[in-house]
């Protein structure tokens, strides 16, 4: 009903269709209708409105996507781009494609996220379903489906339907929250759907995706406690990595250093 309301909104003043939704053009076979810019206006903010974006991410498209200054910071410019474009010939390709999703990771967690929300409207400019989602607010949610008030329980399990139902999922900040026997299942479960149900699944993780070294830094006090950074499998459980990165293509965003001399290895920053 909302979309429709959004469609009937956007037409009932305009100058140019007088609500109706239609305009007269000519052709060679004499006059014809065809829908009114409003109307197809109106299309784009339903359809927006469906994903479920925040509103600091609205305005996320690939044409909106700036990578960093060339001349000042080209490796960076080059990795941007080159993630840019593998989001977009993914769509273009999909659903014939091995991979059904996409993880980016690297760089910084604003161009992860706008990457994953330009990904996620192309898609839905395609036709496809789709349904944005922050990992930790998610969580959340779903936890309300045995919330004592009948209301509130059954807007979580609302959401809980949407996740399994739409064809194109965005799961941003992946990991962020920290690990609890609940939420480590929750986690599981949903990658587990996409990956059985071969869903596209679009997630975001400012983590390693391995676990960095356990060793203690030269210049610790010998004292004091090291507690290395956690990998994404500390966060969402190691057999949810596995089937993240067996159903998802990576997308790295960092930029990557020049080979050392002697070395032919590159790192990210």
């Amino acid at each position: 009903m909302g979309g429709l309301e959004s469609r009937m909104a956007s037409t009932d003043h305009c100058p140019t269709c007088q609500g109706t939704g239609w305009t007269e053009v000519a052709t060679p076979r004499g006059l014809a209708l065809q829908r009114c810019t409003c109307y197809r206006r109106g299309q784009t903010v339903a359809a927006t409105q469906a994903l479920g974006l925040p509103p600091r991410l609205t305005d996320r498209t690939f044409e909106s996507f700036r990578a960093a200054d060339f001349n000042s910071e080209r490796n960076r410019y080059h990795a941007l781009i080159a993630a840019m474009r593998q989001a977009q010939k993914f769509v273009e390709e999909f659903p014939m494609t091995k991979a059904k999703g996409l993880l980016f990771h690297g760089g910084l967690p604003d161009e992860q996220s706008h990457l994953a929300v330009a990904t996620l409207k192309r898609f839905a400019g395609k036709g496809f379903t789709g349904l944005y989602c922050d990992y930790q607010t998610l969580l959340s949610t779903l936890q309300s489906r045995y919330d004592r008030n009948p209301v509130v329980a059954e807007a979580a399990k609302e959401t809980a339907r949407r996740v399994a139902d739409v064809d194109v999922l965005v799961l941003d900040f992946l990991g962020e929250h920290r690990p609890t026997g609940w939420a480590l299942d929750l986690a599981g479960g949903i990658i587990k759907h996409c990956y059985n149900s071969r869903k596209c699944l679009l997630a975001t993780t400012g983590l390693p995706l391995e676990a960095p070294s356990r060793a203690r830094p030269a210049n610790a006090a010998e004292m004091s406690p090291y507690a290395p950074q956690d990998c994404l499998a500390d966060r969402i459980g190691g057999m949810a990595v596995q089937r993240l990165l067996d159903h998802c293509r990576l997308v790295p965003m960092a930029a990557q250093r020049a080979p050392s001399r002697g070395s032919g290895r590159r790192q990210a920053i």
